[in-house]
This record gives structure tokens, sequence and C-alpha cells, in this order.
């Protein structure tokens, strides 16, 4: 499942519980966007620092 789809099935669920008003339903659809934000950029770092190593081991021999 895509991004765009994880985020459009998320909101479908909070809109259809009917419970929060719009605007907190777009708060927590921009909540989760973040966390997912912040994953993403977690794991592009280590990768980045992991092909470093790699690089630096290739390197010395």
């Amino acid at each position: 499942m895509g991004f765009l789809s994880k985020m459009k099935h998320h909101a479908k669920k909070l809109i259809g519980k009917q419970v929060d008003s719009p605007e907190e339903v777009t708060e927590k659809v921009t909540d989760h966007v973040e966390k997912v934000e912040k994953k993403i950029k977690k794991s592009v770092r280590k990768t980045k620092n992991k092909a470093r190593g790699l690089i630096k081991k290739a390197k010395k021999k």
C-alpha cells in the first residue's frame, strides 16, 4: 500500500467515525503525516551512514 493510499485510508477511517470535527480530523492526519515523515528521514539517514561505512571499508582494502 502506497503512502498516499495509506493517508486516504487513515482520513476516511477518522471521518467515518463522525465523532470529530473536520478541524480535528485534519489535525490528526497532519500529526500522522509528520510521524511518517520522521520515520522516513531516519531510515534514509541510516542507509546513508551504512553506505559511507561500506565505502570506507572498501577504501581500506
